[in-house]
């Protein structure tokens, strides 16, 4: 059992120097990353962190049970590393080009 936040044991394990790196995992990489979410039982970590996670790395809507939310991010982690990157990380490009004053936004 982890006894860190559920997205720290994730920067952690892949050894990002931040969490936001991990938006930004290569195919490869996000693969690793969905071993280590399937290495972990849904009681690991509380719903809310779950929910967290998969909001934070997918944009997904949160779950109602930690089964569940832990599903959808193993699912969505290996669509994305099946070439599906429509995403958080096109989220973070529209968000970074909002911030910066709307450069490069529609």
């Amino acid at each position: 059992m982890k006894e860190v936040p559920l997205l720290d044991y994730f920067q952690w394990k892949l050894r990002c120097e931040y969490i936001s790196d991990l938006h930004w995992l290569g195919a490869a990489r996000r693969a690793q990353l969905a071993r280590e979410v399937e290495r972990l039982g849904a009681a690991d970590a509380s719903l809310h962190e779950w929910n967290d996670a998969l909001e934070y790395l997918l944009g997904q809507a949160p779950r109602d049970t930690p089964e569940t939310a832990r599903d959808a991010l193993i699912a969505g982690l290996k669509t994305q590393e099946e070439g599906n990157y429509e995403g958080t990380q096109a989220g973070n490009r529209d968000a970074a080009a909002s911030y910066a004053g709307g450069a490069g936004s529609k």
